[in-house]
């Protein structure tokens, strides 16, 4: 039932003046605490954040700034961590800087089987460049054990008895890598391996009183680097490496094996960083145009007697790889910091270094070029976003 006195009750004109008046001097109040806050130039561009509102509103889609981490301060934030959307300006501007630099690479070690058997983590890999996390993607071509990821043509051995089986799809796993703007580096583990020389046991370094192949502390077969026919071998895997689209080349283990070598019987014995020098100009020329890149172990410690002479190898290759683990095995700036030390003291203090992580956020924070190796826990590359 309605109320008798409400059809009799007159309104204020004032009301909806006093409403009014209320609503400007909101906005009014709020445009000049803005204009407090933040000053622009005559052209309108903004100069200055005075109380951090903008930064504070931007920083719910930055990416992460390596250049913070120059000096060792700042933290890995979740609001570094998070992603920016696909469209933002910020993104695209280090995509294209990252993409545009071939020197500065935010690279991670993937294994060709993630790559070939799994779409979910290679999507996860197109996902990460688009987002500029990274730019680079190292993949094995020939493995730690000798296994070849691609088909090759080669008169040394027969291929088909040491290939993945997934060296069909690895070319085209290859090309949309590359489509996708992504460097592509092939990794070849040189001379230790398990494959040929079981294949070819010429290749083999030998035992120099016994008739069996010679095996490393963790028995381990090696190639003999001295053999023409081994390097005809590696330089054939360069040059497959070449016609699937690699734009770079990542030796690793390419030296003289390490142990009780006074035991080996060579092909061609001679001095071991000459041989090695030799043997890095040979897969050079196989790779034509390519850039030739040399992963070192222990870079702090003097390896010319495996043929390692860092002050002669180091000018000659691309760019120059190690890991900067200290001696509890831990990384951070201060192993980096010691190995490039190291390293200047007795190689030069030009040699320029790229580290290898293996832990996702040490490598998160370092500061320009490095590479993330995960050690083969495929899981972790969906940790980076």
């Amino acid at each position: 039932m309605r109320n008798p006195r409400r059809k009799n009750r007159k309104k204020n004109p004032l009301t909806g003046l006093v409403v009014v008046i209320i609503l400007v001097a909101a906005v009014l109040m709020s445009a000049f605490l803005v204009l407090r806050c933040l000053r622009f130039d005559e052209n309108g561009a903004h100069v200055e954040d005075r109380y951090g509102l903008l930064a504070a509103e931007g920083s719910r889609y930055a990416l992460v700034d390596y250049s913070r981490y120059a000096n060792g301060s700042g933290t890995v934030s979740a609001a570094d961590e998070e992603a920016p959307p696909a469209d933002s300006e910020e993104q695209e501007e280090r995509r294209r800087r990252l993409l545009g630099a071939p020197d500065e690479i935010r690279a991670i070690i993937i294994e060709p089987k993630d790559l070939t058997y799994d779409d979910d983590y290679l999507n996860q890999v197109l996902k990460l460049a688009a987002s500029g996390t990274l730019n680079t993607v190292i993949v094995d071509l020939k493995d730690d054990q000798g296994y070849l990821t691609a088909q090759i043509s080669t008169t040394v051995i027969d291929p088909t008895t040491v290939q993945t089986v997934y060296s069909d799809e690895f070319p085209d796993a290859v090309a949309q890598l590359k489509t996708a703007g992504i460097r592509v580096i092939g990794r070849i583990n040189a001379f230790r391996d398990n494959m040929a020389t079981r294949q070819n046991n010429n290749l083999s370094c030998w035992y120099a009183s016994a008739s069996t192949n010679w095996l490393d502390a963790e028995d381990n077969r090696w190639l003999d680097p001295t053999d023409p026919d081994v390097m005809q071998y590696l330089c054939d895997i360069v040059r497959k490496g070449v016609e699937i689209g690699c734009d770079e080349f990542l030796l690793e283990r390419f030296s003289f094996p390490e142990g009780a070598t006074e035991l080996i019987s060579y092909d061609n014995p001679g001095n071991p960083a000459e041989i090695i020098q030799n043997d890095l100009t040979q897969i050079q020329t196989a790779a034509g145009d390519i850039p030739v890149s040399l992963y070192v172990e222990r870079p702090q410690e003097d390896r010319t007697a495996v043929g390692q002479n860092l002050a002669v190898l180091e000018p000659m290759v691309y760019r120059l790889l190690a890991s900067p683990l200290s001696i509890d095995g831990t990384e951070d700036e201060n192993a980096m910091t010691t190995m490039t030390d190291a390293i200047a003291q007795r190689a030069g203090s030009d040699i320029k270094v790229t580290p290898v992580y293996t832990g996702r956020e040490t490598w998160a924070a370092a500061y320009g070029t490095a590479v993330y190796d995960p050690q083969g826990d495929i899981y972790q590359l969906f940790y980076l976003n």
